[in-house]
């Protein structure tokens, strides 16, 4: 294709290293997954470091309907593409430039939050039924960008059953409760720093602490993973369920 033009995210080889060993196994064996994975990483064009803004949506070169967008995000001085920091920029070639990652970019294989949610029984079978219950499904599936911080089974598990219970059947609480754990804007790790704070869609804010052993959101809700890749922003699941202020038990 004489004269056209591409903008590649190439991941390092510390970047293929680190990847989960699942992903890594399937991308070794699954040559259709291999290629897709692949083709996320290049974009039609040249985009230039200095082009790129917030929440940036740009269409990889992977054919689906709709397209698999790359989503970049800046925080100040650092850049990410899909969550994955970029750590060397325009480096020319005779079709197009390239960036080079420290992390493998994954494509949002299940659409927005709530179908990554679905998707996982494990370790969001409580959550999705929470999410359901409260009929915020539609809302979490909308454009965003969200971040949410995602109480885990476990982190469910950790309040007695009968208060739980209660909760469940309290909607308008139980919308709260979650509405508290969602951020609008991407807040990818990298943007996520020590003594922040964001506010929630139930109004009020959430604590960020970062430390040498990982990011907490309040005072235990410790990141489990992170940067989960979703359509409509991004999810972090933690390992407690986050209280607004103004909810005491």
């Amino acid at each position: 294709m004489s004269g056209v033009e591409f903008t590649l995210f190439g991941p390092s080889d510390g970047a293929f290293n680190a990847v989960n060993g699942y992903i890594k196994e399937r991308l070794m064996r699954d040559i259709e997954f291999l290629k897709e994975v692949l083709l996320y990483h290049v974009i039609r064009g040249r985009v230039f470091a200095g082009a790129i803004k917030n929440d940036m949506l740009e269409p990889s070169v992977v054919k689906t309907s709709p397209p698999l967008n790359i989503r970049f995000n800046v925080y100040g001085d650092i850049v990410t593409a899909q969550c994955s920091p970029i750590t060397k920029v325009n480096l020319n070639a005779s079709n197009g430039v390239l960036h080079e990652l420290s992390r493998v970019m994954l494509p949002p294989g299940h659409g927005p939050i709530t179908g990554l949610i679905n998707n996982m029984p494990h370790p969001f079978s409580t959550l999705k039924i929470a999410i359901e219950k409260a009929g915020l499904g539609g809302a979490l599936s909308g454009e965003g960008p969200f971040t949410i911080f995602a109480p885990t089974d476990g982190a469910f598990s950790k309040i007695p059953k009968e208060e739980l219970d209660k909760i469940l059947k309290n909607i308008p609480l139980l919308t709260k409760i979650l509405k508290y754990h969602v951020v609008s804007g991407t807040f990818c790790s990298a943007g996520l720093t020590d003594n922040a704070k964001l506010k929630t869609l139930a109004g009020s804010d959430v604590d960020i602490h970062v430390t040498k052993e990982g990011v907490t959101i309040n005072d235990d809700g410790k990141v489990q993973f992170a940067d989960a890749s979703v359509s409509n922003g991004v999810l972090h699941a933690i390992e407690a369920v986050l209280l607004p202020p103004d909810v005491i038990f």
